[in-house]
C-alpha cells in the first residue's frame, strides 16, 4: 500500500516500481486488514465503519429471528 503525503505538491511519484519478494512480485492493494480493522490508502475509517454496522444488523436479524421462534412455540 502507498500512503499518499496531504500536500500534493510533496508527491514524489505516481508510480513505483515492481516490488518482488523471492522473485514473486508483490501487489499495490487499496486496503488491508490490520489487528482486526481496515485501513485504506486515504487513512478513513468508512470501511471500517460499514464492515461493524454489517456486523451489527446481522447479529440483530438473528437475535429478532431466535426471539420470534420462541414466542411462536
Amino acid at each position: 500500500m502507498v500512503f499518499n503525503p496531504s500536500d500534493r505538491c510533496k508527491i514524489v511519484s505516481e508510480t513505483f516500481p515492481a516490488f518482488t519478494l523471492c522473485d514473486s512480485p508483490l501487489l499495490f492493494v487499496n486496503k488491508f486488514k490490520y489487528l482486526g480493522h481496515i485501513i485504506d490508502h486515504s487513512f478513513s475509517d468508512d470501511s471500517d465503519i460499514n464492515r461493524d454496522i454489517r456486523t451489527l444488523f446481522t447479529r440483530t436479524n438473528v437475535l429478532c429471528r431466535r426471539m420470534l421462534t420462541s414466542c411462536e412455540s
